[in-house]
């Protein structure tokens, strides 16, 4: 043949000036303006041996051209899109060799991608313990390659190691070239973080349950409105926590003796006032009818601006001192060093006891306390320069303050100090302690504990190192939220837009608008059609669950005749059902308006009466029954007559991407999104859709929606 393509003009100059024929590509215009791509190929005509003439023969290729840009369009646009998406994505081949490991790859393992693509040691790299790669790769094989939400620890090319959640996709939109493909999400800090609240709760219930009363917090209301109370409120009232939290009519309040309740609210208002601490006894009605006195110790916590927001608190069941006669004063101070030693119990546990007798100014420790503050018990003096000389220098002025307030009456002594001990260590100590005073009000002795908190002080240090981490892995959720949406809003644009150009070029084809296809031209051409439109619903369906997953899906509420709206549902899927020969039967109420988004609803049943026709073998028969509550509920029923659910799949129908591998289903497109769409649209109707299935016998898929009048609107 001549030689490669030239412009005419220099085509047909070189056609003169050769023997040989001459190959070009031109550009045709028409009268209308349109251009047209022409392939040529032309050779001289001769006569008597010298060129006279030109002659060649002229294709048509503008489609072939254009089919080919884009192509290339679509495949750079493939690549910019995994390289650039704000999760992990791999890919490998035939032989199981990584192919593709884009960028947030590379930024989460440190591994490029040239050391990991077409490396047949890749996963020595990323799994280098020989018992743990084999035990996934086992797994793998079990799953063969099929799998959601699956959880591996990689090492990174520093040595570290994050936790990955992989889900494998590539039997759901398998791509040319790859074997199978797969997304990553790091979940390396949500996995710590979640280790912490554990602890952090386990720490917290443990406490709970080992306090000799009942905990709770309530609101600083009439009722006493709680919003916790632990169990133990059985031992001591005869009801369980859910019997006296909302959304139980019965609150604290109601089991309060009546002849108590007033006193009780208004000894505690008072209290409040003052300082925000109050204790109390009073009566309550067990849940036998029985007369029970409870002891009260309560304290409120407030916002910085002074607003109570809560009441905390403990409950002791004292009816068995209150009920002894006999030794009644002695009776009473021990249930007031029981008082004192449990509101300790609740500030800080009790560790290490001191008492401090104030008229005549001995010191008594025990062992632990000594131990606390670094001083052997033998050579401990008994006198409150003991306890001076230990503490930290800087703290000591303050804590002498806050001892001189609690005798005056002012505070509570609840306070932390440092001390200094004998090897020059710091440790941190946390003091509580009850004043008890004479029937004049003077300050006899103080009653106190002694806790280390050195580690507690490091665990919170460390918590807020967590918190900011947590804080920071939270701005970075927010930021792939974010990206996701731009994301998706440049799928749309890039996707959609080559889309509507191929889909309108194929059925111009179709349409044979630009001359006649033989019988394989238009096979072809169809296909390239329906996998456009395949392709576009897909884009549409994934669209539309972003929208509904980011609270962004708003629903257009009006009054709709339902009958005019199931006969616009079933027009839709007739031609499919003709095609068939399946036959379609409707239950449809005479006339009835409800208030819901029509739109949406159209597309519920459409998807669910599409699915019946599709999955109903020929001969078969599809039913849309219409059942009407006007106080309660509409319910729309499809019912058919075809291959039926396995009772282990019925769980699977509602989820995205998610399509039931059945002989049948295998023969049948479909996004695996339309049921998920369908559940989520009903759900923000405040609905229900619900399937009953037998294999081989067919499917019900009901959906139950309110019944809201015009008044709702």
């Amino acid at each position: 043949m001549g030689t490669a393509a030239q412009p005419c003009i220099e085509s047909d100059t070189l056609c003169w000036a050769t023997d040989a024929p001459v190959r070009a590509i031109e550009t045709l215009v028409l009268a209308d303006g349109r251009e047209h791509t022409l392939e040529v190929i032309k050779t001289q005509l001769k006569a008597d041996g010298a060129a006279t003439h030109l002659i060649g023969i002229a294709l048509d290729v503008t489609d072939r051209i254009a089919a080919e840009t884009a192509l290339r369009h679509s495949e750079e646009t493939l690549r910019i899109v995994v390289q650039n998406m704000p999760v992990m994505l791999d890919a490998y081949d035939a032989n199981t060799n990584l192919i593709v490991w884009n960028r947030e790859c590379e930024r989460v393992t440190g591994f490029r991608a040239e050391e990991i693509t077409h490396n047949s040691n890749s996963l020595e790299l990323l799994y280098p313990e020989p018992d743990y790669r084999a035990e996934m790769l086992r797994q793998w094989a079990e799953h063969a390659g099929d799998f959601r939400d699956w959880e591996w620890d990689i090492t990174c090319k520093d040595g570290t190691r994050k936790t990955i959640l992989w889900s494998n996709v590539s039997q759901e939109f398998p791509i040319p070239g790859w074997a199978g493909w797969a997304i990553g999400i790091d979940i390396t800090d949500r996995k710590i973080a979640e280790q912490s609240l554990r602890q952090s709760e386990e720490r917290y219930r443990t406490l709970v349950d080992n306090l000799p009363g009942a905990v709770y917090r309530c609101a600083n209301d009439r009722d006493w409105t709680a919003s916790y109370l632990s169990d133990r409120i059985f031992e001591i009232t005869g009801y369980l926590p859910s019997d006296l939290m909302p959304p139980s009519a019965r609150a604290f309040s109601s089991i309060v003796h009546p002849d108590d309740a007033s006193a009780v609210w208004k000894k505690a208002q008072q209290a409040i006032a003052i300082d925000g601490i109050h204790q109390d006894e009073y009566r309550i009605i067990h849940a036998s009818g029985e007369i029970r006195w409870i002891l009260d110790r309560e304290q409120i916590c407030c916002a910085p601006d002074g607003t109570i927001l809560w009441i905390d608190g403990i409950l002791l069941d004292i009816t068995v001192a209150k009920h002894l006669e006999a030794g009644r004063k002695r009776a009473e101070e021990q249930l007031r060093d029981l008082s004192d030693r449990l509101s300790l119990a609740l500030k800080s546990g009790a560790i290490g006891v001191w008492e401090w007798d104030i008229a005549t100014g001995s010191l008594i420790w025990d062992d632990r306390t000594c131990e606390l503050h670094g001083v052997d018990q033998s050579a401990f003096t008994g006198v409150c320069q003991d306890w001076n000389q230990h503490v930290h220098p800087d703290d000591c002025p303050e804590a002498e303050a806050t001892v001189q307030k609690a005798l005056e009456g002012k505070q509570d002594y609840d306070t932390e100090f440092r001390v200094v001990l004998p090897d020059g260590s710091i440790r941190f100590i946390k003091a509580s302690a009850i004043v008890q005073r004479n029937a004049a009000g003077e300050p006899q002795r103080m009653i106190g504990i002694n806790l280390d908190v050195s580690m507690q002080r490091q665990a919170e240090a460390k918590l807020r190192q967590a918190n900011e981490t947590l804080a920071i892995a939270n701005l970075e959720l927010a930021r792939a939220n974010r990206l996701k949406d731009e994301f998706l809003a440049n799928m749309s644009h890039e996707l959609r837009t080559p889309l509507s150009a191929m889909l309108g070029l194929s059925r111009a084809l179709q349409a044979e608008t630009f001359g006649s296809l033989n019988d394989r031209q238009r096979q072809f051409v169809e296909t390239i059609s329906s996998s456009g439109d395949h392709l576009l619903a897909l884009i549409n369906d994934i669209l539309d669950l972003a929208k509904i997953e980011s609270g962004r899906f708003e629903l257009e509420f009006a009054a709709v005749p339902i009958h005019g709206l199931c006969q616009t549902s079933l027009a839709f899927v007739q031609p499919l059902a003709e095609q068939k020969n399946i036959a379609i039967e409707a239950h449809l109420p005479p006339s009835c308006l409800a208030v819901l988004d029509e739109r949406r609803i159209c597309q519920v049943l459409i998807n669910l009466l599409s699915n019946a026709v599709k999955f109903t073998p020929p001969g078969g028969q599809v039913t849309l029954n219409v059942e009407i509550d006007p106080p309660v509920s509409i319910r729309f029923s499809v019912i058919d007559t075809g291959i039926g659910i396995a009772p282990d799949d019925q769980a699977l129908l509602f989820q995205p991407f998610m399509q039931i591998d059945s002989s049948l289903s295998r023969h049948h497109d479909g996004t695996g999104l339309g049921l998920a769409l369908v559940k989520q649209i009903v759900e923000l109707h405040e609905g229900r859709v619900s399937v009953e299935s037998e294999v081989g016998k067919g499917s019900c898929f009901c959906v139950a929606l309110p019944y809201r009048s015009l008044r709702n609107l």
